[in-house]
């Protein structure tokens, strides 16, 4: 019999190890191991060690097609669904039952009875939870996986968002270096203008000097531009998983977006923003919660049953060597009530905290999508705007300036100005541009839709 017993013991240990592999992390690791434990660290560790490295002719020149690379690649989308992943399995974990004990007693001064001495006892026990509690954990469980994929759809948007905000923000440092290239080359043609004419003496020195200075002063502007630039790239490449200085294509120009819609609609829709989804999980979540928390005040049930290996020969001359099995019952006693009195109303706090986060996001996300929608407007009015007066009269300007300059009617100094004012336009005008891309990127994860509508003009 107790060789019986220790055979099935060596089966049951047996089969406590795990059929599970890493997945390659364990050689992720060991590759580098002083990376991982030592501070400041330069290596970089990407998710391209895991899995096929895009080529880099596959980073497009769209932004769209950009968002759904960035999809593909992010990393904290890869470990938002590997979050869905995880929770998903803690449902089995919580709803099954306790492991029932073994209990063996092999050794030691055992009991004498009529049949006999007792050579060994065993048993065998298994806990069982007051109806409801299992299930009770196993809903929370579930409802935890369920916000977990809503903010998987949440964390989705928020990368769309940030590619296309990056994205026009590259567009912006970009080509505004080709529109201060420009007006370098308009300086330095009234630089030589001021020469020549100084050279005729017709103009001072002064006016020379000036010109040089405005040219220095567009080429300052060009480095922050270049600064730009490069922190608009390595933004747009921490998304996508790829290192900080990889090139990257050049946009092209913007068009002119309006978002379809009215603010009621918008406003309708997002009602089904993935993050109110989220946190109506975690409402249903405390109520579960709640209903564990008021079940914990029931016992539990465990039932047991005990095996005595009675031997032939013992003190009793009528000794029989009967076995013995006897069938075992117990429950908890639920005396102790402070610290269940403190789970529920933790619990119920718990449900009022999950009900006001969801009412202050319902009121965040309502005024994004106002505030998106709006600066929409603005900026679609402000590039309206430049195009049909602005620009054109600041254009106007610098040429009246360049001949009344070169007929001695007008002085340098309007010249300059009303350069540097033309400049400065059409800069503003092409922030404007990119700025309004930025804003319908704000208003899609508002709403809650990446493929929000909207309606395309002629730049």
């Amino acid at each position: 019999m107790r060789a019986s017993i220790v055979t099935v013991a060596a089966l049951l240990l047996a089969g406590c190890s795990s059929p599970l592999r890493d997945g390659g992390f364990d050689a992720w690791v060991e590759a580098d191991p002083n990376a991982w434990s030592a501070p400041g660290s330069s290596t970089t560790h990407r998710l391209d060690d895991l899995r096929p490295e895009e080529p880099a002719e596959a980073v497009p020149a769209d932004v769209e097609r950009l968002v759904e690379l960035a999809l593909r690649r992010n990393p904290a989308i890869a470990a938002a669904e590997r979050r869905v992943e995880r929770l998903r399995t803690r449902r089995p974990q919580v709803e099954s039952l306790e492991d029932p004990m073994l209990t063996v007693s092999p050794v030691g001064d055992m009991a004498q009875t009529a049949a006999g001495e007792v050579g060994l006892m065993a048993g065998l026990s298994q806990k069982f939870p007051f109806p409801g509690k299992l299930e009770a954990r196993g809903d929370a469980a579930d409802r935890a996986a369920a916000a977990a994929l809503a903010d998987l759809a949440d964390r989705r948007l928020q990368v769309a968002a940030a590619v296309r905000r990056a994205w026009w923000s590259l567009a912006y440092a970009r080509q505004a270096v080709g529109v201060v290239n420009e007006d370098v080359q308009l300086r330095e043609r009234l630089r030589d203008s001021a020469a020549a004419r100084y050279r005729a003496g017709a103009a001072e020195r002064a006016d020379v000097l000036r010109a040089g200075v405005e040219v220095d002063a567009l080429r300052q502007d060009l480095l922050e531009l270049r600064q730009q630039d490069q922190t608009a790239a390595a933004s747009l490449n921490r998304l996508l998983d790829r290192p900080a200085d990889a090139s990257l294509p050049d946009p092209p120009a913007a068009t002119l977006t309006d978002a379809a819609g009215t603010l009621d609609g918008l406003l309708a829709a997002a009602a089904d923003h993935p993050r109110l989804a989220s946190l109506k999980q975690g409402i249903a979540a405390a109520r579960d919660r709640l209903r564990l928390a008021k079940l914990d005040r029931w016992p539990d049930l465990t039932v047991g049953v005990t095996f005595a290996d009675v031997d032939d020969e013992g003190l009793a001359p009528a000794a029989t060597g009967d076995d013995q099995l006897y069938l075992n019952l117990g429950i908890n006693l639920p005396l102790w009530q402070d610290r269940r009195d403190a789970a529920e109303a933790e619990a119920l706090a718990g449900l009022g905290e999950a009900a006001a986060m969801y009412t202050d996001e319902q009121n965040r996300l309502a005024f994004a999508v106002a505030d998106a929608l709006a600066r929409v407007a603005q900026r679609r009015d402000a590039v309206a705007l430049y195009d049909a007066d602005m620009v054109p009269a600041a254009e106007e300007a610098v040429a009246s300036s360049a001949a009344g300059y070169r007929s001695g009617q007008n002085d340098f100094i309007a010249l300059i100005d009303n350069a540097r004012r033309l400049t400065t336009l059409k800069l503003m005008r092409l922030r404007a541009v990119t700025q309004l891309q930025q804003d319908l990127a704000d208003l899609r994860e508002a709403v809650g839709e990446p493929d929000a509508p909207s309606e395309r003009n002629d730049p």
